[in-house]
């Protein structure tokens, strides 16, 4: 425990750059705002979800054409990316609670933890939205 308390004073004992401030995030940009994902989401069903998981996607639901999946490794940049695989449109409605929209913000849950990406605008094959897997 008094390691952990040391690590914390020598983090408080940081200095702070001029034009940033300390937060219990860290030290950020003074104009920048630290909030809880639950702060500022949507009230809307399904804002925050978890998955799908298991076997409600797995690799022989992808087809050549379709409804795009965000996968982590779409996820490299800033903005989702990359080459993706596909589902049916009726596979992509049955994980309806999961599909993405343009101005989502999504993260990975597994593997790459910090992995933090924007959904800018949606797959031309699909303008209503991507399953996101973790």
């Amino acid at each position: 425990m008094s390691k952990a308390l040391g690590a914390g004073r020598r983090a408080l004992a940081e200095e702070v750059p001029v034009g940033h401030k300390r937060t219990e995030v860290g030290v950020i940009p003074k104009e920048w705002e630290s909030s809880r994902v639950r702060d500022i989401s949507s009230s809307s069903r399904n804002a925050i979800v978890g998955g799908p998981f298991g076997s409600d996607l797995v690799s022989k639901d992808y087809v050549a054409h379709g409804v795009p999946v965000i996968r982590g490794q779409n996820m490299s940049d800033r903005w989702v990316s990359g080459s993706f695989v596909f589902v049916t449109p009726v596979k992509a409605k049955s994980l309806e609670a999961n599909l993405a929209y343009p101005g989502d913000i999504i993260f990975t849950q597994r593997g790459t933890l910090d992995q933090v990406n924007h959904v800018r605008l949606a797959h031309p094959s699909r303008r209503r939205g991507a399953p996101v897997t973790p």
